[in-house]
C-alpha cells in the first residue's frame, strides 16, 4: 500500500480530507453538477456513508488530491479496488494542469505496485480531451496489453418480456472455459482478463471480504444466455457499496451479447439478462438501474424501451504489466509538461 511518503513525491496527498469537503470540491470544479446532484439526492446518506467507510482503507478506495482544496489550482481524483485489480475515476482540477497530471502519475504509479493485480480501467465521457487523449491514446497503443471499447449507459424500465427461447443460468466455476471463450470472442481478450471473467473468482467473492472488513459489499452475480445450447449473451451485475462513483457505476449491469445472432434472438436474450439482472440489483435502483452495454448492442436495448443516459468509453490495461506500460505512457506524455511547469516554479 502506497505510504505518505510516496504521495509526497508527487506533491499528492491521500484520503487527506473528510468526504463533505470533496463533494464541496467536486461541486465547485463542476463536477458534480447542479443536475447530477439533485439526481443523486435520495442517495445521498447511503452515499457519503459509503465514503466514510471506504476511506478509512487506502487500498479500496484513495482520494487523490493536490493543492488546496478549496483554491483556484486544486485538483482531485480517485482509485478504487475494483475486483483483484484497480480502477481510475472522477478526475476534476482547477486552473492549473500541473495538478492533474501529478495525481494522474500518483494513481497509475501506486496501482502499478501491486503484482498480481488483474489490471486497471478507466471509464470517461469520449468528449472530455484529456482522458480521450491520454488514456484512450495510451490503450490503443499498448498492443496487446490494452483496449478501449465504446460502451452506452443506459436507463431500462420494466417488465420486459420477449425471453421466448432463452435459457439464462448463473454463473458456476464450471461456466468458466464456456465464458472466457465466448467474452473473449464477443468483447476481446483484454476486456475478458480485465473484467475477470476468466478466472474462479468470476463473482468476486473475496473481493466482497475485503470491502465487508470496512462494513460494506462489493460483490457481482455473472448470467449466462443460451440459446439450443450455445451461448448468446452475458450479463455481469455489479452490487457494490452505493455511490464509490456519481453515476452508480458500482452497480452497473454489464450486458455482452453475441454480434452474430439474429435481431430477434439479440432482443430474446438482452430481455432475458435484464430480468435476471434486476432481481439481483440494489432494491434502490430496480425501477431503472444502470445498464451498460457496447456501442453496437444500443439499438436492441432502445429497441426494448431503454433510455439512453450518457455515452461512455472504457480503457483498460491487463495486469501489472499493462498498469506499467499505462503508466510508462502518461508519463511521456505529461514528462515534458512537468518539467516546463517546474522549471517555471523556480523562476
Amino acid at each position: 500500500m502506497p505510504t505518505r511518503e510516496f504521495w509526497d513525491q508527487y506533491g499528492c496527498r491521500c484520503n487527506a480530507y473528510s468526504p463533505d469537503q470533496v463533494f464541496a470540491a467536486y461541486e465547485r470544479l463542476g463536477f458534480l453538477y447542479a443536475a447530477k446532484r439533485r439526481r443523486l439526492a435520495p442517495l445521498w446518506d447511503r452515499i457519503k456513508a459509503t465514503w466514510v467507510a471506504a476511506m478509512t482503507q487506502p487500498d479500496l478506495m484513495s482520494v487523490a488530491t493536490w493543492g488546496p482544496l478549496n483554491g483556484p489550482r486544486a485538483a482531485t481524483g480517485m482509485r478504487l479496488r475494483i475486483g483483484h485489480g484497480y480502477g481510475g475515476q472522477h478526475w476534476a482540477a482547477g486552473e492549473s494542469p500541473t495538478g492533474t497530471m501529478a495525481l494522474t502519475l500518483a494513481v497509475l504509479a501506486g496501482a502499478s505496485t501491486r503484482q498480481r493485480a488483474t489490471g486497471f480501467q478507466i471509464w470517461y465521457r469520449p468528449q472530455n480531451r484529456m482522458p480521450a487523449r491520454v488514456f484512450g491514446g495510451a490503450a490503443r497503443s499498448a498492443g496487446a496489453r490494452g483496449a478501449e471499447r465504446q460502451q452506452c449507459l443506459l436507463m431500462v424500465p420494466r417488465p420486459l418480456t420477449r425471453t421466448n427461447g432463452i435459457e439464462v443460468a448463473r454463473w458456476t466455476p464450471g461456466h468458466r472455459p464456456e465464458v472466457t471463450a465466448f467474452a473473449q470472442s464477443e468483447a476481446g481478450k483484454v476486456w475478458t482478463t480485465v473484467s475477470e471473467l476468466d478466472t474462479s473468482d468470476a463473482e468476486w467473492a473475496a473481493s466482497d471480504r475485503l470491502w465487508a472488513r470496512v462494513g460494506l459489499r462489493y460483490w457481482r452475480r455473472v448470467f449466462v444466455a443460451r440459446r439450443q445450447g450455445a451461448s448468446c449473451g452475458l450479463a455481469i451485475v455489479h452490487r457494490g457499496p452505493v455511490g464509490l462513483n456519481f453515476s452508480l457505476l458500482e452497480n452497473r449491469a454489464e450486458l455482452v451479447l453475441a454480434r452474430d445472432a439474429p435481431p430477434t434472438v439479440r432482443s430474446a436474450t438482452a430481455a432475458a439478462l435484464i430480468e435476471a439482472a434486476v432481481a439481483e440489483a440494489d432494491p434502490e435502483l430496480r425501477d431503472c438501474f444502470p445498464l451498460v452495454c457496447s456501442e453496437s448492442d444500443e439499438p436492441v436495448l432502445a429497441e426494448l424501451g431503454a433510455k439512453k443516459y450518457r455515452r461512455y468509453a472504457c480503457a483498460m490495461w491487463a495486469g501489472q504489466q499493462g498498469t506499467i506500460a499505462l503508466l510508462d505512457s502518461v508519463q511521456q506524455r505529461f514528462g515534458r509538461v512537468l518539467q516546463r511547469a517546474e522549471r517555471e516554479s523556480v523562476t
